[in-house]
């Protein structure tokens, strides 16, 4: 038998063990414990797998800013910082973590990542692994692929539109956050101000996040050109375009020459 042959033939689980030692499954574990306590506190609401939850996304986008930013010893300047989707991420996870309150919403954007990153994840990685290299023709084989083009399948057309989706929850959250302050509800003020910064900071950095503020700009202002709608109501409406308008024109950072793109933890490297 050949040396390459050899390494070919190595058995399943001197594989699996060298892909336990690997940085890049330490980011999908994280994922794994994501997607399930996400699935006990949706049946319970206790407040431990809502923790949990949240130490398994910061795990998860630790990783990947680990990898960034310190393995190599890249510097990272306060405008690299705040344009990197990855710690914008991080920076919510921890303050929803560290907060008194649980929020089930904020949650749904941190499962809709887990569920597609652990399925490219499970489609690049762990089915290779299962692949019988001796006989390419045999049926388990034929089952692998299979499964490997419905992920794939599944992925390319479910992925833009729960982008979009988590988008919509994050702007909601943000509206949800307003409303709650208004009322002087607990700690909304606190969390309203954090989560206009983040949500700032994805417009500044998301295409779905802008588009969808486009989108409820012009729904709304076909709502308020309606003859019935009285003029002091237009006028409110135009005072806050303006105001939001204002706002949205002060950046917290300086835009890099090409815009990154959202949930950038698709990009994970492979390195142990």
């Amino acid at each position: 038998m050949s040396v390459n042959s050899a390494k070919v033939q190595r058995p399943l689980s001197e594989k699996f063990i060298e892909l336990f030692q690997t940085m890049q499954f330490v980011w999908y574990s994280g994922h794994i414990v994501t997607l399930t306590s996400g699935f006990f506190y949706i049946l319970t609401f206790k407040k431990f797998w809502y923790r949990l939850l949240y130490l398994s996304v910061l795990e998860s986008f630790g990783v990947i800013i680990y990898q960034l930013y310190f393995k190599p010893k890249n510097p990272i300047s306060l405008n690299s910082a705040l344009l990197d989707d990855n710690l914008q991420y991080f920076g919510i996870a921890f303050f929803f973590l560290i907060n008194s309150v649980c929020y089930p919403i904020t949650i749904i954007p941190f499962l809709f990542f887990a569920v597609f990153h652990t399925l490219n994840y499970t489609r690049t990685c762990i089915l290779p692994l299962l692949v019988d290299q001796e006989n390419e023709e045999s049926i388990k084989n034929s089952r692998i692929n299979s499964i490997s083009n419905s992920i794939l399948n599944f992925t390319k057309n479910y992925n833009d539109k729960s982008m979009k989706l988590s988008s919509n929850v994050e702007i909601f959250t943000f509206f949800w956050f307003l409303i709650k302050s208004i009322f002087f509800r607990k700690n909304a003020w606190i969390s309203l101000v954090v989560y206009s910064i983040f949500i700032k900071l994805r417009f500044e950095n998301s295409i779905y996040i802008r588009n969808i503020f486009k989108n409820y700009e012009v729904r709304f202002d076909g709502l308020i050109s309606h003859p019935n709608v009285p003029p002091i109501v237009k006028k409110i409406w135009l005072n806050i375009k303006i105001s939001m308008k204002k706002i949205g024109s002060i950046p917290l950072a300086v835009p890099k020459s090409q815009p990154s793109s959202s949930h950038s933890q698709e990009e994970t490297t492979k390195t142990k």
